[in-house]
């Protein structure tokens, strides 16, 4: 984004309506402004009213949710995702990841969460998308903020909605995919995703009230 448009936007941030002289700045040519400005219209950022005044629109709003005062670009956030951790008796159902950068090895079932979508919706989405799983909703028993980082630098940074959900009856047919493994074996299993011990160690505790971890690992 240009320096004037984010300008544009800091300026609605902290006062609206504004007219097009309360923000031109006495360094800029007019003409360069209201190019700009117009640019920020056409992209349905600002809108302008019959009275020649400025307002941020719904989308100019919610863009300047991802950027900080005085940046030019947006900030870069954690991904936002559901895991859900199946069991089925004394069985743990995980999934072999088939993406870099974490191929080969193993998870519960995870995706990203939609804008607007709750997080248990998503959830549930998620198993029928991934393993074709029609089902109640899993259940949401704890969050977890999880970096991870590889020679010292991060490589993902996700905000985790961590569910729980037992299965009656195995999946059918199983996903190519899928793995299962003892619950009695998942402290020695050393193809997990870095940090996914730490997650799957506290949903399979007998909490009653939802967890909360921050949880670093290296990869």
């Amino acid at each position: 984004m240009h320096r004037l448009q984010k300008y544009i936007l800091d300026r609605l941030r902290l006062e609206q309506p504004l007219s097009y002289s309360d923000m031109l700045p006495k360094d800029v040519v007019s003409s360069h402004f209201q190019y700009h400005l117009k640019s920020l219209q056409n992209e349905g950022l600002i809108q302008k009213e019959s009275r020649g005044q400025y307002l941020l629109t719904h989308a100019g709003q919610a863009a300047l949710e991802y950027m900080s005062m005085g940046r030019d670009t947006p900030v870069r956030m954690p991904k936002v995702i559901t895991y859900t951790l199946l069991t089925h008796g004394d069985q743990l159902l995980l999934l072999r990841k088939q993406k870099e950068p974490y191929r080969n090895c193993l998870e519960p079932v995870a995706g990203k969460i939609h804008f607007g979508e709750d997080a248990s919706d998503a959830a549930q989405r998620e198993l029928y998308e991934k393993i074709g799983l029609h089902t109640q909703r899993p259940t949401l028993r704890g969050t977890a903020n999880m970096l991870i980082t590889k020679d010292g630098e991060p490589l993902t940074h996700m905000t985790v909605y961590a569910h729980t959900l037992e299965l009656t009856e195995l999946p059918a047919p199983m996903p190519n995919n899928m793995v299962m493994v003892p619950k009695s074996s998942i402290e020695a299993q050393k193809d997990l995703v870095p940090g996914t011990l730490q997650l799957i160690r506290a949903l399979l505790q007998n909490r009653q009230e939802p967890f909360v971890l921050d949880i670093q690992a290296e990869f």
